[in-house]
C-alpha cells in the first residue's frame, strides 16, 4: 500500500454565538506498507510533512486567540514484525521534528519542544486532569498474544481529549498522528496500516450537541 494525501479537515463543534472548531492541516503524507501472506516479516510506515493542528474559537465569523495549537515539521513512525524461525520479535520508532505547543489553554505560553528523534517509548508530553488532555509521543502498543503471533502499533502523537470543556461542552475522544501498525503470527505476516493512514480522528464526540460538519479536499498527487 503506498498513498499520498493532503489532508484539510475542519471539524465544527458548535453553532451559535461562539462557535469552536478543530483545524486539522498537513504537506504531503506518504504511507507504505509490506508484507506477504505466509511470508516470515511484515512492516509499515507513515510520514506527515506540515502538520498544523488546533482548536479554535470564533465570535461572530472572526476567529478568536487559538485554544491549542500543535504544529510540527516532520512527523513519522515506523512498525516491524516478523515470526521468522519460530521466534517472534516487534518494535516501533518514531521521528518528531519541531514540534511545538501553544494557545490560550497553555495561557498563551509557547512550548518549543525542538527535535525529538527517536525518544522513548510513550512519552508524555502533556497530561492535565484540569484541561482533560493528553500528548503522548512514540506511543507503542504491544499486539498478539506473545506466543503463536505478535504486533506493534505505533502512534508518533497521540491525542487524547477526557472531558475536554469547548464552549460549555464536554469532548471525548482521541487523535493519532503518524499511525502505522504491523502483525505477524508464526508462519505468517501482514502489515496493516488503517486509511488514509497518517492521520486518524476517532470518537470525537461533544456530549450535547446536535450535530457536526466535517470538510476534507479531495487528494493531491
Amino acid at each position: 500500500v503506498d498513498a499520498i494525501a493532503r489532508v484539510d479537515t475542519s471539524l465544527d463543534l458548535l453553532s451559535g454565538f461562539i462557535d469552536t472548531r478543530l483545524d486539522l492541516g498537513t504537506g504531503i503524507n506518504t504511507v507504505t506498507a509490506s508484507g506477504q501472506a505466509g511470508g516470515p516479516s511484515s512492516s509499515a510506515s507513515a510520514l506527515v510533512n506540515g502538520l498544523s493542528f488546533s482548536f479554535t474559537n470564533s465570535l461572530l465569523d472572526t476567529d478568536l486567540p487559538s485554544l491549542l495549537t500543535v504544529s510540527a515539521s516532520t512527523i513519522s513512525s515506523n512498525s516491524s514484525a516478523s515470526g521468522a524461525g519460530g521466534v517472534l520479535n516487534a518494535s516501533g520508532d518514531s521521528t518528531i521534528e519541531d514540534l511545538s505547543l501553544s494557545g490560550a489553554l497553555l495561557a498563551g505560553i509557547n512550548i518549543d519542544l525542538g527535535a525529538i528523534i527517536d525518544g522513548a517509548a510513550n512519552s508524555v508530553l502533556l497530561d492535565s486532569d484540569i484541561l482533560g488532555l493528553r500528548i503522548t509521543a512514540n506511543e507503542q502498543i504491544t499486539l498478539g498474544d506473545g506466543v503463536t503471533s505478535t504486533g506493534i502499533e505505533t502512534n508518533a502523537l497521540r491525542i487524547t481529549l477526557s472531558d475536554f470543556l469547548l464552549n460549555g461542552g464536554l469532548l471525548n475522544g482521541d487523535i493519532y498522528i503518524g499511525r502505522s501498525r504491523a502483525f505477524a503470527e508464526l508462519g505468517e505476516a501482514a502489515a496493516d496500516v488503517p486509511a488514509p493512514g497518517a492521520i486518524g480522528l476517532f470518537g470525537l464526540g461533544m456530549l450535547g450537541i446536535a450535530g457536526w460538519h466535517r470538510r476534507r479536499r479531495p487528494a493531491a498527487a
